[in-house]
Order: C-alpha cells, then sequence, then structure tokens
C-alpha cells in the first residue's frame, strides 16, 4: 500500500472554524498530513497538531491547547501563530511547539520549542515568554523592517546559543529582558530598563546601560569579598531578577 498525504485548506483560502470545544484534526490510516491553514474569530484551543511542511493558525482570539499536558501541541517544519486580540498559551500551559521556523503575533504568549529554532518575526502587544531546548537564531524574514522579537517584557530560556556570530538576534523589549544562553549574539533595540541584568549563568554577565550593555567581569557585593563573575553565578540563583 501506499502513503497519501492531505492538506487542511491552503495558504491563500484558509478554512475558516467556529468550535465552543476542542479542535482535532486527523487523517485516515497511512496519509501523512503536510499543511494546515485554519482561521477562527473565536478561541482556538487545540489537541496536538503534527504536519510534515507548515501549520498556519488565524485567530481573533487566543490560541490554547485544550487540555494541560507536557506533550508537544504543534509539530511542523514551519509554523505561524496570529491572535490579533488574545494570548498563545498560558503561565500554566504553555504551547509546545516541536518546529524549525516560527513566526507568531499576539498578547501575552507563554511558548516553548523542543529543539533548535528559528524565528523571523515574533510579535508580543504584552510579554513573552520562550523557551528553547536548543539553540534560538533569527533570520531574515517577509517582513524585513520586523525582523527579531517584540514585547513589552522579553523572558529568554534558551539552552543553547543565542544568535549566531555572523548574525546576532534582534531583541527589543518595551520594558525588560531576561536572559538565560550559552553564548549570546543579540542585539537589544528596545527601551530596556538601564540596570537589567542578563546572563548564561555560567560565566558571562552583562548590565544593560543607556547606551549598550556592559559586561561585568569582576564585582564586589556589599559585605562581601571580590570575586570573578564565574564565582558569583555559583551561589547566587535567578539573578536575572535583580537590576543594579
Amino acid at each position: 500500500s501506499s502513503t497519501g498525504t492531505a492538506n487542511v485548506s491552503q495558504e491563500i483560502n484558509s478554512l475558516t472554524v467556529s468550535a465552543g470545544g476542542k479542535v482535532t484534526i486527523t487523517t485516515a490510516e497511512d496519509t501523512i498530513l503536510k499543511n494546515v491553514y485554519l482561521e477562527s474569530t473565536s478561541a482556538l484551543k487545540l489537541d496536538p497538531i503534527v504536519a510534515t511542511d507548515v501549520i498556519d493558525l488565524y485567530c481573533l482570539e487566543g490560541i490554547y491547547a485544550a487540555d494541560k499536558s507536557n506533550q508537544v501541541l504543534l509539530e511542523a517544519d514551519k509554523v505561524v501563530l496570529w491572535s490579533l486580540f488574545g494570548n498563545l498559551g498560558t503561565a500554566s500551559q504553555a504551547l509546545i511547539l516541536n518546529a524549525n521556523l516560527f513566526r507568531a503575533l499576539g498578547g501575552y504568549m507563554y511558548l516553548e520549542n523542543r529543539k533548535d529554532l528559528v524565528v523571523d518575526m515574533v510579535i508580543s502587544t504584552d510579554d513573552l515568554y520562550l523557551t528553547v531546548k536548543g539553540n534560538l537564531s533569527g533570520q531574515p524574514g517577509e517582513y524585513e523592517v520586523l525582523n527579531g522579537l517584540y514585547g513589552g517584557g522579553i523572558n529568554l530560556q534558551v539552552s543553547g546559543d543565542i544568535g549566531q556570530e555572523w548574525m546576532e538576534l534582534s531583541v527589543s523589549p518595551e520594558s525588560y529582558l531576561n536572559v538565560t544562553a550559552q553564548n549570546l549574539y543579540m542585539r537589544a533595540d528596545g527601551n530596556v530598563l538601564v540596570g537589567t541584568i542578563r546572563t548564561d549563568g555560567k560565566g558571562n554577565l552583562e548590565v544593560a546601560c543607556a547606551d549598550g550593555w556592559v559586561a561585568i567581569h569582576e564585582l564586589q557585593v556589599a559585605g562581601k569579598r571580590r570575586m570573578t563573575t564565574r564565582d558569583l553565578l555559583l551561589g547566587f540563583r535567578n539573578i536575572e531578577d535583580y537590576t543594579m
């Protein structure tokens, strides 16, 4: 028997749904789902969706997981999420992705990606919380003026590197920036609060100033001996929650 392929609508003509409950997409046996294009005037509550190419969801309200779970909710090469007047995920249940390329627009965003992730444009009108199990990088996208990450506050928890030496990731927070990563190749273009701290949790510590970031190699906490940044970070938890 041969394996077939299926698509849910197409890019130029998304399928419109209006569901009070959860949305589930299934295919026939021996059929591979390639692309999913959905739009909705109400909130979308989703069961897991797996496609080989693109998952593109356009929604006036929020996009959420139907059930609390640690499983991947959306898996595709490219995931695009648009929520004009709602949030993406919740503080208690992030949207868990397994994507290579990501683009999004929404209010509060609570997102986790289970592998290396490339973003070309992610705009949060409130706060962005993004966890990446791997590297996080950017690339020139369709909307060249808006490349990178935008948000009121931006919180990045990345197990690998952010950006690349030859292409920094553009980050534009309106109020604050919290970052944890291995190596940082990042350009902060927004109104980062002076005194904001970013670190890889190991030996690199930088503090936001009025005209950029200053790397701290040694410092002395009041009442303590002078020490290297590496020694400080060994015994100082959640240092990004503080300001200088």
